[in-house]
């Protein structure tokens, strides 16, 4: 028999607990690193266009790569910021049927939604990592004058998609504590 096992119910949940707030708290950090990825990504592509844009008015000579070069990094933003849009609960939801649901039910169905997107973010996590690879092991690049090694901006996608797998799983988790909850009886004074 293994200790967890051992221990009795109580301290086996407060040992999930604390064991679940170190995970949570690393899936924040990683997922503000990300973020902070995003905003490092938007200063340079911000400079790249102006840069590009200057010594094509000034010098009347662009830079050939600056287009190529700002959609690799609009996809390192998009797939840096997936887990702290969902750490912070920003994503779009459109909500009008489901406002008119009752509490629990609403509950229920948010934990379903939340694990059904949680699965096809790691179907999709799972053919990205696979793509990557076969990209990595073919060499493959870009069609541009640059031949970027496509391998190097997909990193992003798949560190994104690891990251945001790891936010949608513990929004799951928390959804669930909740949902199991027994609600607290209101005193009547």
């Amino acid at each position: 028999m293994n200790k967890i096992a051992m221990l009795g119910a109580t301290k086996r949940t407060v040992l999930l607990g604390k064991i679940g707030r170190i995970l949570d708290r690393l899936i924040v950090k990683m997922s503000n690193v990300g973020a902070a990825i995003g905003v490092v990504v938007i200063i340079i592509m911000i400079f790249l266009v102006t840069l590009s844009v200057l010594l094509r008015y000034i010098f009347m000579i662009g830079l050939p790569f600056t287009t190529e070069y700002s959609e690799y990094l609009l996809l390192i933003l998009v797939y840096m910021g997936l887990a702290y849009t969902t750490i912070k609960e920003k994503h779009i939801t459109v909500d009008f049927v489901v406002k008119r649901l009752s509490k629990k039910v609403r509950s229920g169905l948010e934990i379903a939604t939340t694990f059904l997107a949680m699965t096809m973010v790691v179907i999709y996590f799972w053919y990205v990592w696979r793509f990557w690879i076969k990209n990595v092991e073919s060499g493959a690049t870009a069609p541009s004058k640059t031949v970027t090694p496509l391998w190097i901006p997909q990193i992003f996608m798949w560190v994104g998609l690891g990251i945001f797998t790891l936010a949608i799983a513990a929004s799951v988790a928390h959804k669930l504590i909740n949902f199991m909850k027994k609600p607290k009886e209101e005193t009547s004074e």
